[in-house]
């Protein structure tokens, strides 16, 4: 398929480099070497936006590397649209006193509160999220696109990500991790937000978004939402 024009070359997102940790270049869930990854403007700019609030709210503050497995690839879909990036880790400088540890996409299963609520943070600002509780082949990053945001009931992967995040970061029982709304779904939704919560409406959505941020990451201080 023909390359779409106006492609640009991005090296950092929000400060941090971007770099690319795959065979033969180097080893998965490693800070991996600088890259520079192809996307449409409007992509990036949306990345810049989304990483920069994310180093605002995080209490490691801003990464220093964001580990990416590609953007535009010449293929149908996003990737080939230029509208699509895939996230494998973020890391921190290990210089720090703390030495925060990295997110990497793969160890979701043992790190579900930083990883759900970074996905939290993307799915404010992306409507095309595939994430680890999606399929196989999603366990090692995540896909993020440039749709339109807000909650979807149809969508299987927002629908995911809000069943695994009511269990696993929020305590509340959304029923089995089936990708599928139902009564048992909406009653954890309701116990995190209240009986009249609705998803759909976008400021739901941004509450469950923010909460989850919070609880997920165990934030202890008030969270600078506004910048």
């Amino acid at each position: 398929m023909p390359r779409p024009p106006g492609l640009i070359k991005v090296s950092h997102l929000a400060g941090a480099a971007i770099h690319y940790a795959r065979a033969p270049v180097a080893d998965y869930g490693t800070r991996g070497k600088a890259r520079r990854v192809s996307l449409m403007p409007q992509m990036a700019d949306q990345l810049h936006k989304c990483c920069e609030l994310l180093w605002r709210v995080c209490p490691y503050g801003p990464a220093e590397v964001v580990v990416t497995a590609g953007g535009y690839v010449n293929k149908p879909g996003m990737h080939g649209k230029g509208l699509a990036f895939d996230l494998d880790a973020i890391w921190w400088s290990m210089d720090d006193f703390d030495r925060p540890q990295p997110i990497i996409t793969n160890a979701a299963p043992h790190d579900t509160g930083r990883y759900l609520g970074t996905e939290a943070v993307l799915r404010m600002f992306f409507g095309g999220v595939l994430d680890y509780w999606t399929n196989r082949a999603h366990h090692d990053h995540w896909h993020i696109d440039l749709r339109d945001v807000g909650f979807r009931r149809g969508s299987k992967s927002a629908v995911g990500f809000v069943q695994a995040t009511c269990l696993h970061v929020h305590g509340a029982a959304p029923g089995p991790l089936d990708r599928l709304w139902g009564p048992q779904t909406r009653g954890a939704v309701e116990v995190v937000l209240g009986d009249d919560a609705d998803l759909s409406r976008m400021d739901d959505w941004v509450e469950f978004l923010r909460l989850t941020f919070e609880r997920g990451w165990k934030c202890c201080e008030a969270v600078d939402w506004e910048g």
